[in-house]
């Protein structure tokens, strides 16, 4: 009487998770940098689960999970073992076939949304119950815990949900280092052939006649001297260079003074990063993109403030002046100009200039690895449990189901237990 009664406790409690689930059929899960890994593993997952190759498979599992265990009772009988059909077979399989008729052929959908990126959301169908609870559940008590220790931020680029991974500086990383202005801009090629014509007919040619005085090319490269102040010192009205319409035709015979108006003028329209078409918009827009943030108004703002908050939080600890996301541009506009020209006339000076951006670069670097390494861990962890799951879940409609559900769980509350880590070191 206490065994049907015991086996009947198993099934009501069953039936009573399974009928308490089904109010849950779409969870939320968020992810931290890593939107479109995580999109792509659980649509692939879901690929998997939603063929029928797959539920035959799940089908066969319960078969032959059933005639082993049946196998094991008979052969205990007969060399004498007292055995209960009901204890020894019954149970173990009617718990596998009730796993899998509540947990894992019922199905429910995921709803990936990236707190850092500002992406989606993302719905993803066909993800077996037990794995979409129990993703959505350890998902919530990540981002519970997250939310308390970023609460201890105050500057915005310390906030995990804003620069987790040091996504900021690798943003700023790739429009110094990685940005190949003319492919991103084809359009806005008059803008580089007028500065750089500029700098190698006017800029140069002050810098000679006045020994370094008028423009000191160490304050320049150092930043002590602002690209607007160089242009404004290279104007005279007795040298003589070419500049470039947007249109495309050139002009030539233009003096420096002339030369120095239009392309100010010019530089004050194309990095203006309020309005879309720019020059500095594209540039920007494009940096996001390759760092994973969306095309939309919501991802690339949100891009941009990052940005603007780490230029903001650098030039207090330097002791400067807030420079802004534009004077940043025009910086790195100048800097690889004049690495070119200066590469054309003189190799020698060109190294050195070559070695001031290498060190800039490495130094946007540091900044991305010193926060990035734990959430490449987190992520790699996260798909791995997300990758081994089909394979597992094979198993929780064998006699074995409670192993197997253990498995699933205890991969998932590992990935969160990275996730809370990953906050708590990076608000360190």
């Amino acid at each position: 009487m206490r065994k049907r009664f015991g086996v009947l406790l198993y099934l009501f409690f069953f039936i009573l998770i399974a009928g308490v689930s089904r109010a849950w059929a779409v969870w939320e899960y968020r992810v931290y940098g890593g939107y479109n890994a995580a999109v792509e593993a659980w649509k692939n997952i879901s690929l998997i689960f939603s063929d029928a190759a797959f539920e035959t498979l799940l089908t066969s599992a319960v078969v032959l999970g059933a005639i082993i265990v049946l196998y094991t009772t008979v052969l205990k009988a007969a060399t004498g073992t007292r055995v209960d059909i009901l204890r020894n077979w019954m149970v173990p399989v009617g718990i596998g076939m009730v796993v899998g008729s509540v947990f894992i052929f019922p199905k429910d959908s995921l709803v990936i949304y990236d707190e850092v990126l500002q992406r989606g959301p993302y719905r993803v169908d066909n993800i077996p119950k037990i794995l979409a609870m129990t993703a959505g559940l350890t998902n919530k008590i990540e981002r519970v815990f997250i939310d308390i220790v970023d609460t201890t931020a105050i500057d915005p680029s310390e906030r995990y949900i804003y620069n987790a991974g040091g996504v900021g500086y690798d943003v700023l990383k790739k429009i110094h280092s990685v940005w190949d202005m003319e492919a991103l801009s084809a359009t806005k090629n008059y803008v580089f052939q007028t500065y750089q014509q500029y700098i190698k007919d006017c800029v140069l040619f002050e810098i000679q006649r006045s020994g370094g005085t008028t423009i000191n090319t160490q304050k320049l490269l150092s930043g002590q001297l602002d690209p607007d102040t160089m242009i404004s010192l290279a104007k005279n009205p007795a040298v003589f260079t070419k500049i470039w319409h947007s249109d495309g035709h050139m002009e030539d015979g233009v003096t420096c003074e002339d030369a120095g108006d239009y392309l100010t003028n010019v530089l004050h329209t194309e990095l203006d990063l309020s309005n879309a078409g720019t020059l500095a918009y594209e540039v920007v827009k494009a940096a996001c993109m390759t760092a994973g943030y969306a095309a939309d108004i919501g991802s690339l703002g949100r891009c941009r403030s990052l940005v603007e908050d780490i230029l903001d939080k650098m030039s207090v600890q330097l002791g400067i002046a807030s420079p802004g996301i534009d004077y940043a541009l025009h910086s790195y506009l100048l800097s690889r100009l004049l690495q070119r020209v200066v590469l054309e006339d003189s190799p020698n000076s060109a190294l050195a200039l070559i070695a001031t951006s290498q060190t800039m670069s490495s130094f946007w670097g540091l900044g991305e690895h010193a926060n990035s390494w734990i959430i490449v861990l987190k992520e790699t962890l996260r798909a791995f449990a997300i990758a081994i799951s089909p394979f597992v879940l094979l198993f929780a409609v064998t006699p074995i189901a409670g192993r197997a559900l253990s498995v699933v769980v205890g991969l998932f509350i590992w990935v969160t237990c990275w996730g809370v880590v990953d906050a708590v070191i990076f608000t360190l």
